[in-house]
């Protein structure tokens, strides 16, 4: 009988992949920030917010937004860092982050950190934001989109120096993704190697009572 064994070492850095929520669907459901934390898979910070029928969940943390704050989604909320509308509810002026493109699919503007985006018009259905980089944008009107601008605006002063550091933190992010495909793969095997064995012992069982 042939023996196979499969030996594989894998490093895997030790930064958990939180789950963000950017939907923000939770409706008429107030949230109590219980902390902000670091992540180290994006520039901005992040904020655990628990829900008052027991649900967690991480959600991006818009500045001045501190533990112990009342955040909700809703059709109509209060103008305050962390609460969640439709852009047709908001003021012109108000200042929002994390603001969709197609309503139901969460948010893809505005979520890196400092990052912020003014309601400057409505018109027809459709919502004028301006980004904080001169640009202008139209989305409609009912995409959700949240109060406050992106947490952790000094992310912008840190300086790479070279092209080494940015080589090495992309690097850094690429295994990381490599060494949890690896440990899939491990365990797909290993699983394959256990039918094979299970399915040898079993012919050789049934050769010997032959």
């Amino acid at each position: 009988m042939v023996t196979l064994q499969v030996v594989v070492s894998v490093a895997v850095t030790n930064a958990a992949h939180r789950v963000i929520d950017f939907k923000r669907n939770k409706f008429d459901c107030e949230a109590t920030v219980e902390r902000i934390e670091y992540d180290p898979n994006r520039t901005a910070f992040i904020a655990l917010v628990n829900y008052s029928d027991g649900e967690k969940a991480y959600i991006l943390a818009p500045q001045r937004l501190k533990a112990g704050d009342k955040i909700v989604s809703a059709e109509k909320a209060d103008i305050k860092p962390g609460n969640a509308m439709p852009l047709k509810n908001m003021p012109v002026g108000t200042i929002v982050h994390n603001v969709e493109l197609r309503s139901g699919k969460g948010g893809q503007l505005v979520r890196s950190a400092g990052c912020y985006a003014q309601v400057v018009g409505k018109d027809a259905g459709y919502v004028q934001l301006k980004l904080n980089s001169g640009e202008l944008r139209i989305v409609r009107e009912e995409c959700l989109a949240t109060v406050g601008a992106v947490s952790n605006p000094d992310n912008q002063n840190i300086s790479l120096s070279k092209a080494g550091r940015t080589y090495s933190l992309s690097s850094c992010a690429a295994f990381s993704n490599s060494a949890r495909l690896a440990i899939a793969s491990v365990t797909a095997i290993s699983q394959l190697l256990c039918s094979v064995k299970a399915i040898g012992s079993f012919i050789i069982s049934s050769s010997f009572r032959l």
